[in-house]
């Protein structure tokens, strides 16, 4: 049901001053799961193998007798076998009356999933899956969402960032929704409901993962080759600030705030399959072309832009002289360095560098940083007023530890080069 494959692109070859640089490029692992239903019976089974854990979010509970909500029956159309998610306008609710207002019957991806299932920050995701809706279906004014996809962790987690929902209306619709967080939502396109009822629809939803400059590209068609809704954008917010991963969610989750529009229903799902490339690296600018990185000026990408590089250890930079010797340097004077020199500062924070600011009792504001650097087990931001959520990258730009607060754990992370990114800053600190 899975198949893993590597996708290899151009080589690169820079060659400076004697030394020979060998820049390959980035082997993307990808990952392609296929769910299918293969008969009647332990369909239960079949979803908690390829999803892991107990990803059904059923309301089996909420009947006396036995009854599964989702099952696997043939269908003529597709000639293969597929499932079948059942709900009760009057019998069911969300995850045993969890919540009273509405209802769900959904599978999912989340922490238990494999990673491949997960997606992560500049990852690039292709989900593809058929449905069929009853010729005869009833939306609400309110939500029924049949696909989401949301963030796990980070802010604005309960808010998905893409749904596909039927609505009530004049026409019924069925709407493409982006959530921005703070619900805050956009229909960002739509087809006409009858459209779809009764026919199957393959669903293609392709996302690269980032804040602001993520990429979304939806489509649904009919069999026979029709498109019924399309939907394209290169910079949408796909991303929640401190969010762990992305999980997706399928099924039928409704609104019962009107209940009087709805029916029991029944929607059929067939084949859902994730496709998951790995997240392109970061790559460091190499201004003086010394080999060596600026960890402070990068950009993501699958292959090397010119100027860039793959590592990050270059600390040479602009110092500014301090001939008053209060720690502020001049910035009318300064010399370019790998080492800092004598009489040198790095910043270019001095007014008047003929007057000493501590001499003159003038209050100098710390500088903020990390300390210890390099650490251990534990390092603390210094000197930061308001220094709350936080992000951890790793050299490849993966977030590998988010949260809040000053002090933070880096115990169970890797020897290496990391950033950390708060309040609008970056440090880079060392693990030991």
């Amino acid at each position: 049901m899975m198949n893993n494959y590597l996708r290899l692109g151009k080589q690169y070859l820079l060659i400076l001053t004697g030394a020979f640089f060998y820049y390959p490029s980035i082997a993307q692992d990808t990952t392609v799961t296929t769910i299918s239903a293969d008969g009647p019976g332990d369909t239960y089974s079949l979803l908690e193998s390829a999803l892991g854990g107990s990803p059904l979010e059923v309301p089996d509970c909420d009947h006396t007798e036995v009854f599964k909500h989702i099952e696997e029956l043939y269908d003529d159309e597709l000639e293969r076998n597929v499932f079948k998610f059942y709900i009760h306008k009057d019998i069911d609710t969300d995850r045993c009356e969890t919540n009273v207002d509405r209802q769900r019957n959904e599978i999912k991806a989340y922490d238990p999933s494999p990673d491949y299932l997960k997606a992560i920050q500049r990852e690039v995701v292709t989900y593809e899956w058929f449905f069929k809706i009853d010729e005869f279906f009833q939306p609400s004014t309110n939500f029924t969402h049949l696909f989401q996809l949301k963030a796990v962790g980070g802010n604005d987690a309960a808010n998905p960032l893409l749904t596909i929902t039927p609505r009530k209306g004049d026409p019924e619709q069925l709407q493409l929704i982006h959530g921005r967080g703070s619900n805050s939502y956009t229909t960002v396109t739509y087809t006409d409901l009858s459209l779809v009822k009764g026919r199957w629809v393959q669903a293609y939803c392709k996302v690269e993962y980032a804040d602001n400059t993520g990429t979304l590209d939806v489509s649904l068609k009919l069999l026979d080759g029709t498109e019924v809704l399309s939907y394209t954008s290169n910079e949408i917010d796909m991303w929640r600030t401190g969010s762990s991963f992305v999980r997706p969610k399928w099924g039928i989750y409704r609104s019962l705030n009107d209940i009087n529009s709805l029916r029991d229903e029944e929607v059929l799902f067939a084949d859902f399959k994730v496709t998951e490339i790995g997240a392109c690296p970061a790559w460091y600018e190499d201004a003086d072309g010394d080999g060596m990185g600026d960890p402070n000026s990068f950009v993501y990408a699958c292959e090397r832009p010119d100027g860039y590089v793959q590592n990050n250890v270059d600390t040479c930079l602009d110092w500014f002289e301090d001939a008053d010797g209060d720690g502020l340097g001049n910035p009318e004077v300064s010399q370019y360095g790998c080492a800092q020199p004598a009489g040198y500062v790095d910043n270019a924070d001095d007014p008047d560098d003929t007057k000493n600011a501590l001499v003159l009792n003038a209050t100098i504001a710390p500088k903020p940083e990390v300390y210890p650097n390099p650490a251990t087990n534990t390092i603390k931001i210094l000197h930061m007023e308001g220094a709350e959520n936080y992000r951890v990258l790793d050299m490849g730009g993966r977030v590998v530890r988010t949260g809040s607060g000053s002090e933070i754990s880096i115990e169970s992370l890797m020897p290496g080069v990391y950033f950390l990114h708060t309040e609008g800053r970056v440090f880079r600190f060392i693990k030991k």
